[in-house]
């Protein structure tokens, strides 16, 4: 077992025995987490692209130094009961299988139509569903799933899909974003294994962890191979990167489990990525749950949006934050978040080309457009303070939404552990994020309205 990690930058990287990692981002000292659980904690200015990959490197060594020495207790297997099955069904089969099959029957009249993604797609074959995924950036593949109703054949031809029997039992979460959504859908009892517990705020998985029911299996959104396969998931839903090598569902798919790439981040617009919550529930035969959550947030989304359509002025907005003090880290400007800060009646400074969840821009371009920007709404500043925003980053003060007091934060409600509500409820929940936001940018349109994951920054 590894017992330190020592690396050096500058001469400013420390370890220290606690239970995540800190890379400190700039010479701000301001704490950005790197969830590496049981692990070391390292903290550093990663000032330029060689000090971050420096930090990275280390972050993998303390990581495949805590998968070495952490025991998984694998929890008790689910077999699904074989039943007699009325046709035709009303509804999908959720936690059973057919005792009889029956060709041409169709064991999915709960069907998912997608309106708003446009990177995933399923079609239904009676007794199997094709689900692809898609991303439209990084390397441009395409992962193909086969699912098939537990008790049935599984079709001849299905070329390079993967095959998936569902409803799936078992399931490894290590895109804590999904967290809400699977307490939604109501199969928070099939999750078995999370990534880090960290970031989690949803009390049903907080407390199966407690039970002792829910592992983990890794680190940040990256989860560890040998660790999953020692809670044997029947999927992996984890993070979609556009960089190849950081992906982690081609290496699962390699060892014979179903590592789902989740890719909504990279979705256009907040109802697209909202939308997923209709892949997750297709690994469940859940989708007639995902389609009543899903139309009440698309007509609340929408009604938003209308009200602040027309509204005469449109405040200039600043999203991300200082990443190193020569870079800025923001959505790109034909990303979801965009296209949510123009639904809330604002005005989206960043105007790139990118549907990249995360763009880094250079500092100075960034505090030229903060001369004429209204609003800074910041992602995980870590305080509702300007005087500590400002010891953390001091070049701050020149910079025009902190000059002029115009600064939010999402932090609102984060555990000690740091995890925050918008971490594991925005996801699938746009309507909550658009109020916040109009409520910022047009008070007036919002009266009385609490805010949900923002506060002021005082």
């Amino acid at each position: 077992m590894l017992t330190a990690v020592f690396v050096t930058v500058d001469g400013s990287i420390t370890t220290t025995r606690r239970g995540e990692l800190d890379i400190w981002r700039g010479d701000t000292h301001r704490p950005s987490v790197v969830s590496v659980y049981g692990g070391w904690t390292l903290g550093a200015p990663a000032t330029s692209a060689g000090h971050r990959a420096v930090a990275a490197l280390a972050a993998g060594l303390v990581a495949v130094a805590t998968s070495a020495c952490r025991q998984v207790d694998a929890v008790a297997p689910i077999t699904w009961p074989a039943r007699a099955t009325h046709l035709p069904l009303v509804s999908n089969l959720t936690d059973h299988c057919p005792d009889v099959f029956e060709a041409g029957a169709d064991y999915f009249p709960q069907k998912a139509v997608i309106r708003h993604a446009g990177a995933f797609t399923v079609t239904y074959h009676g007794h199997y569903k094709v689900v692809e995924i898609a991303p439209h950036i990084g390397e441009g593949e395409t992962t193909r799933f086969v699912l098939v109703q537990c008790g049935t054949p599984v079709p001849h031809d299905v070329a390079d899909a993967h095959v998936v029997t569902v409803p799936i039992a078992r399931a490894v979460l290590a895109k804590t974003e999904l967290a809400e959504a699977l307490d939604a859908l109501q199969v928070v009892d099939r999750l078995v294994g999370v990534a880090s517990i960290l970031p989690i705020a949803t009390k049903s998985i907080l407390e199966r962890h407690r039970q002792g029911l829910v592992q983990e299996v890794g680190s940040g959104t990256h989860s560890s191979i040998e660790l999953a396969m020692g809670v044997a998931p029947d999927v992996v839903f984890t993070f979609y990167s556009a960089f190849a090598d950081a992906n982690m569902h081609p290496k699962l798919l390699d060892v014979g489990i179903a590592g789902v790439p989740v890719a909504d981040h990279f979705e256009a617009t907040p109802l697209g990525r909202a939308e997923w919550v209709k892949l997750l529930a297709h690994f469940f035969n859940a989708e007639g749950t995902a389609n009543t959550m899903f139309d009440a947030v698309e007509a609340r989304y929408t009604a938003l949006r209308a009200r602040a359509a027309g509204v005469a002025h449109r405040p200039a907005v600043m999203l991300g934050w200082p990443n190193t003090r020569i870079e800025w880290a923001l959505n790109g400007g034909r990303n979801f978040a965009a296209r949510l800060v123009a639904d809330a009646g604002g005005r989206y400074v960043w105007d790139s080309d990118s549907r990249r969840s995360l763009d880094l821009a250079p500092f100075e371009r960034v505090f030229d457009l903060g001369g004429t920007t209204d609003v800074w709404l910041g992602r995980s500043l870590g305080t509702a303070s300007r005087e500590r925003l400002l010891s953390w980053s001091p070049q701050l003060a020149r910079f025009g939404p902190v000059a002029r007091g115009a600064i939010w934060t999402d932090d609102k409600g984060r555990l000690p552990s740091g995890a925050t509500p918008i971490g594991v409820e925005a996801f699938g929940r746009p309507d909550l994020l658009l109020a916040d936001m109009i409520a910022i940018l047009h008070p007036a349109l919002m009266p009385g309205h609490e805010l949900r994951y923002h506060e002021r920054v005082q």
